[in-house]
């Protein structure tokens, strides 16, 4: 999230919300098989939802199904 002005070090105070708009940044929890919480770009389709770094190394976006809950961040 580079181009967003969260660099590799930074904390990120995130607070629990139920809605997040299209282009938050979200902290989403990417699968099971991988643990931890990413901060990407939110942007919801249809059933789908699209989380997109910022940062032009990681440019292509990761496709993951949409929650039924989520987490906005700031």
């Amino acid at each position: 999230m580079i181009e967003d002005g969260i660099f590799d070090g930074d904390i990120a105070i995130i607070r629990k919300c139920d809605v997040a708009e299209r282009g938050d940044i979200v902290a989403a929890s990417v699968g099971d098989d991988e643990p931890g919480i990413t901060l990407k770009g939110y942007y919801p389709g249809k059933g789908s939802v699209e989380l997109r770094p910022a940062n032009a190394p990681w440019a292509q976006s990761l496709p993951v199904l949409a929650k039924s809950t989520a987490s906005c961040t700031f």
